[in-house]
């Protein structure tokens, strides 16, 4: 059976020296490990999987200076359509945008998918203090909107982080908040709704969104967001794509599928982002394999199938 992973991480040179210029070496407290297409291929064929989809996630592309980030923008676009180009069927590609500046984002969508032919646009949570869902960027949603791409988020560390005194490592529970964050943003603002064409997707299994869906339920009946939200909050969380993560844990998967259908989950790794990279994704691929509420339709829906809905050229 076909296995595709919709959350893999590329480290190349075209992000990280930029980053190490500005005294950025990794996405929070650990530096950057080492990645070559080689290596992922190597994992890849270790462990059954066809293909994948690379994204860059944490800790994102925009530090303050946005001339950095339209320039980091447009050489990470280009290496990653390069490395798709070098191992054909292999990789497809999240390309960025300069967020905050949306009218730039626009442009760069456009950019991305017409022209590099990358898969997609990836986002992280926030750019700044402005999160996804901010009205500020709608030029870039309306972009996205209008060829319909595929737009995944991933969380970032807000800049608080640094000042907790926390005795365990903030990504157990500031990276599935920060995520949430933007989803509800993305709700609330009425995001999800105006711009009905964008297929989003979201790591993790919903991070920590299902802990507190009652309270969510309520934006329902407050005036200032009824009408952002007409459909009611159950119908655009099922609009939603999400991936498992770090999540395949029946304690995890439970709540998930109290709300989304089987039809919009797909496998994730999250490689090489953990401690033992190769372990995150055996973990992954056993937790699928032995969760007891999926026969083998679901199985094949997960590995494969609905990814193949977002990215067909991966078949």
């Amino acid at each position: 059976m076909m296995r595709i992973d919709t959350h893999h991480h590329p480290i190349f040179d075209a992000y990280t020296k930029p980053l190490a210029s500005i005294g950025i070496t990794g996405p929070g407290p650990r530096d950057f490990p080492e990645w070559s297409p080689e290596s992922a291929l190597n994992v890849m064929e270790r462990h059954e999987i066809d293909a994948t989809v690379m994204s860059i996630g944490a800790p994102g592309s925009f530090f303050g200076d946005i001339n950095f980030t339209r320039a980091l923008v447009r050489s990470c676009n280009e290496a990653l359509a390069q490395i798709k180009a070098d191992h054909s069927g292999k990789f497809a590609a999240l390309g960025l945008v300069s967020l905050p500046d949306a009218d730039r984002a626009a442009r760069d969508v456009t950019y991305a998918l017409d022209e590099l032919g990358l898969d997609g646009i990836g986002l992280v949570s926030h750019y700044g203090d402005q999160y996804l869902g901010d009205p500020a960027f709608d030029a870039f949603y309306a972009a996205a909107d209008e060829l319909g791409a595929v737009v995944f988020f991933h969380p970032a560390f807000p800049r608080y982080i640094a000042g907790l005194n926390l005795l365990y490592p903030p990504v157990f529970t500031d990276g599935e908040i920060d995520s949430t964050r933007a989803l509800l943003n993305l709700l609330a603002s009425g995001t999800l709704e105006k711009f009905p064409n964008i297929k989003w997707y979201m790591p993790h299994a919903g991070g920590a969104l299902w802990s507190q869906l009652s309270r969510v339920y309520t934006l329902e009946k407050l005036p200032p967001f009824r009408a952002k939200i007409p459909k009611g909050v159950n119908a655009y969380l099922k609009q939603i794509y999400f991936d498992l993560a770090h999540s395949t844990s029946p304690i995890a998967l439970k709540p998930l599928f109290e709300i989304v259908d089987i039809d919009h989950v797909m496998m994730g790794t999250d490689y090489q982002f953990s401690p033992d990279p190769e372990e995150i994704v055996r973990e992954t691929l056993d937790g699928i394999s032995s969760y007891d509420g999926f026969d083998d339709e679901a199985r094949a829906k997960i590995w494969y199938k609905n990814a193949l809905g977002l990215f067909p050229q991966l078949a």
